[in-house]
């Protein structure tokens, strides 16, 4: 099992993420937003840049971060639009630097959350709008699917709080339905927390789907739509964190599980949420 951070998690200084990384023994590095600036819109000068720090610190990459179809909405987004065909520019994009930095994994995150997906016994009238947004979605991911078949990049669905795939339950759905061989999933658990998922259960239905792993702590309050995020172990995950470990190393799971840290203390920045987390974070999955 291979230890990564997410950068920004630490500093948008690339070079201050990196040092730090390196100091606390993480090897493996995600690529989302870098000197301010998501990844795929950085220049040829700055993506070599980068390169020449990974080396100087001898962290390897992960994966390229980019939200590629984030936001858009599957019920009004049409395959022929230029939004949608842009989102396809940017993955293959995604696709090229993966290749530039070594990996082969890169991120999707498709599409706005749609609370009710499937509606029944009138639920379907009122609430998920005669459930036609899941063949749509279908539908829209297709295209991408094409292009990770063709490129030999696996492509990863993130369970996000706020993505129409917000649990594993739909992500395996999904990859079921489209028999898109590199269709996996990056799996967050504390994300699927929002959405009363179950991380054991989740893990079990979806293993070897699984080419990723984000570890965070939140505390969720439902009733208000609040989220708090919350150094390892003062959270919701705290009780199933070590669990989750056991599950990966019995399995021989070879991906890399990455510390998420967006942990902001009070007058303080990320590079102190993370400090306040990386050993307890070594000490369960290291």
């Amino acid at each position: 099992m291979k230890l990564g951070a997410i950068t920004n998690g630490i500093s948008q200084d690339f070079e201050t993420a990196l040092k730090t990384m390196s100091a606390d023994g993480i090897e493996y590095a995600e690529l989302q937003f870098i000197w301010d600036t998501e990844i795929c819109h950085h220049t040829g000068e700055q993506n070599a840049e980068m390169k020449a720090l990974l080396e100087k610190y001898g962290i390897r990459v992960a994966c390229i971060m980019k939200h590629v179809l984030n936001g858009l909405d599957v019920m009004t987004t049409e395959i022929e639009s230029d939004a949608y065909q842009q989102q396809l520019s940017l993955l293959k994009k995604s696709i090229e630097l993966a290749r530039y930095f070594g990996t082969n994994i890169t991120r999707i995150q498709p599409f706005s959350k749609k609370n009710v997906v499937f509606g029944d016994g009138g639920a379907e009238k009122y609430l998920s709008g005669y459930n036609k947004s899941w063949s749509r979605f279908l539908k829209r991911l297709e295209p991408c699917c094409q292009i990770a078949e063709d490129a030999g990049i696996d492509m990863m669905m993130e369970t996000g709080t706020g993505s129409y795939i917000h649990t594993v339950a739909l992500a395996k759905k999904a990859i079921d339905e489209l028999g898109c061989s590199r269709l996996k999933i990056l799996w967050d658990p504390a994300n699927c927390l929002y959405s009363m998922e179950d991380p054991i259960r989740a893990y079990e239905l979806a293993a070897e789907d699984i080419v990723d792993v984000h570890i965070k702590d939140i505390r969720v309050n439902k009733p208000l739509a609040s989220i708090t995020y919350c150094p390892l172990g003062y959270g919701e995950m705290a009780q199933y964190t070590q669990t989750i470990a056991e599950l990966l190393k019995k399995n021989c799971y070879d991906g890399v599980v990455t510390f998420e840290n967006q942990v902001i203390p009070a007058g303080g920045s990320e590079l102190d949420g993370w400090k306040q987390s990386v050993a307890m974070f070594k000490e369960i999955f290291g």
